[in-house]
């Protein structure tokens, strides 16, 4: 009886363990998803099927980046930020 309890004891301090390792940071940091483009950098990619398309970075999300490809106030296209390439000039 007295190695169960030291087992779930066990279990329980490593339970802990992991649920401290999970919680988020208590700075309030936010690891961005595109370290290296920022709102206003030109960047392409390549959409399925079509051609390559240059725009401007208008917003980022966590996941998601918005690019302005039309001088008309088109919508933009929506795009995972791991798809775009920064363009240097």
């Amino acid at each position: 009886m007295g190695s169960l309890l030291e087992t779930l004891s066990r279990i329980a301090d490593t339970l802990d363990k992991i649920s401290e390792n999970l919680k988020p940071s208590s700075h309030g940091t936010l690891v961005s998803p595109t370290p290296n483009i920022a709102v206003g950098d030109k960047v392409e990619f390549n959409p399925k099927g079509n051609a390559t398309v240059t725009g401007v970075v208008t917003r980022i999300n966590q996941k998601i980046v918005t690019v302005d490809c039309c001088s008309d106030g088109g919508p933009g296209w929506r795009m995972p930020a791991y798809k775009l390439r920064k363009i240097t000039t």
